[in-house]
C-alpha cells in the first residue's frame, strides 16, 4: 500500500510540474493589435490571437534591438511587442529582445493582420 501512494504521489508531482509551465506571453483579457500606419486597431480572431502569442512563446529571443520600422504593436498581458510586417520580426519593448518568425509564421501572421 506504501508503495502504490508513493507512485501516486510522485505522479502528481510531475503533472504538477507540468501542468505549472510559465508562458512569457500571454493574451490579457483586452487583447488588442494595433496599425501604427494606418492608426487603427486591428481586429484578430481567438484563433489568431493564440497563434501569434504561440510564436512568440515558441520563439528564438535574442538580447538585441532590431534596425526595423515596425508597423503593428501587439499588446499582451505585461509587454508590448512591435512586429515588422515586412521581415517578420519581433521587438519586446518590455524586455527589449527580438526574434524573427519563419517565412510561414510571417505569411500567416501577416494573412491574420491583412497584410
Amino acid at each position: 500500500m506504501k508503495k502504490i501512494a508513493s507512485i501516486v504521489i510522485a505522479t502528481l508531482c510531475v503533472l504538477c510540474l507540468v501542468g505549472c509551465e510559465k508562458k512569457t506571453y500571454e493574451l490579457p483579457w483586452d487583447h488588442c493589435c494595433h496599425s501604427i500606419q494606418n492608426a487603427s486597431t486591428v481586429e484578430l480572431s481567438g484563433e489568431d490571437r493564440t497563434y501569434v502569442v504561440d510564436v512568440l512563446n515558441d520563439g528564438a529571443w535574442e538580447e538585441k534591438t532590431p534596425n526595423c520600422v515596425f508597423d503593428y504593436i501587439f499588446y499582451l498581458k505585461k509587454q508590448e511587442v512591435r512586429y515588422h510586417s515586412a521581415c517578420g520580426t519581433f521587438y519586446d519593448c518590455t524586455n527589449q529582445k527580438s526574434m524573427t518568425a519563419s517565412h510561414e509564421e510571417r505569411t500567416k501572421i501577416n494573412t491574420a493582420l491583412g497584410v
